[in-house]
């Protein structure tokens, strides 16, 4: 009876993995040391934060986590193209001071930076007011953390401060969708180049919340390409559409992956979706 009270105790996601979340170092709302501390308090052994093109919060991670009894696992997400096509990639275990994989990401930045202020500036063009000063403050917020990505949902949310939109969401429905507004030019990566940028490092990749459209045509690519897992546990699917991921990734030989992808406050926090057991165990093997 002990035992069962004890399981009862337990929280959602003890003993299990996050493998998906964002923090300031890119368009998260939580620090490092707060994604810390939500990870240990709901239970988990693992935990990746994989923000946008950067590897610069990995030191502090580490020796938080480590202090909370959380294994950290070194994790990126990168925007990377095939066949004109975007789709986002979750690298995970690769060496955080390596050079080559640095140097690409700062310049896949820095062109996010460049199209980050130009659609600041079509936007002010639209007559959107107040986005002057936000641009000046992401100049010294960039100064500042130099290993900071900006992205969209940085603009969404400068967008809902302002009250030019009620949500996140109406701000890309109404303005970051508008090829007049993003349709700027930017620095991606080709998925060949990622997977082996990831790989020379020694670490894995995962197709990151692939598209129910896009993966019959290049799932079997991409794994060609040396792709080794998929992310099949992800808030947003439906359980028919992640068991169709999983028969898929086992057909493959891919391992499945998961995580809340938590960007802040809301219904995905860290270990909302989590993966554990055999999937756990897999992945685990694969990093080492």
């Amino acid at each position: 009876m002990t035992a069962l009270f004890s399981s009862l105790a337990r929280p959602k996601a003890h003993g299990r993995a996050d493998l998906h979340m964002h923090s300031t170092s890119s368009d998260g709302k939580y620090s490092v040391r707060e994604l810390v501390d939500m990870c240990a308090r709901a239970g988990l052994l693992v935990m990746a934060v994989t923000d946008h093109d950067t590897l610069g919060y990995f030191g502090e991670l580490s020796d938080l986590a480590q202090a909370r009894g959380v294994r950290a696992i070194c994790g990126v997400e990168i925007t990377a193209n095939i066949h004109q096509k975007d789709i986002h990639i979750l690298a995970y275990g690769l060496d955080n001071q390596n050079h080559e994989i640095n140097l690409r990401l700062e310049e896949v930045r820095r062109s996010r930076f460049e199209r980050f202020l130009s659609i600041l500036d079509r936007l002010e063009a639209k007559g959107l007011s107040g986005l002057t000063a936000h641009r000046h403050e992401a100049v010294d917020t960039l100064k500042r953390h130099p290993g900071m990505a900006l992205g969209r949902r940085n603009i969404a949310e400068i967008l809902v401060s302002l009250k030019h939109v009620s949500s996140l969401r109406n701000a890309f429905d109404r303005y970051l969708k508008d090829p007049a507004v993003v349709g700027i030019p930017k620095e991606n990566l080709s998925a060949t180049e990622v997977i082996r940028l990831v790989r020379d490092s020694g670490g894995i990749t995962s197709w990151a919340h692939p598209p129910e459209n896009m993966v019959p045509s290049l799932l079997p690519e991409l794994a060609s390409m040396g792709m080794t897992g998929l992310e099949a546990e992800y808030p947003d699917f439906r359980n028919s559409w992640t068991r169709k991921l999983r028969a898929m990734a086992s057909d493959l030989g891919l391992l499945v992956t998961g995580g809340s992808d938590c960007h802040g406050p809301g219904a995905r926090w860290p270990g909302s979706t989590s993966i554990g057991g055999k999937d756990l165990e897999t992945f685990l093997e694969a990093l080492s």
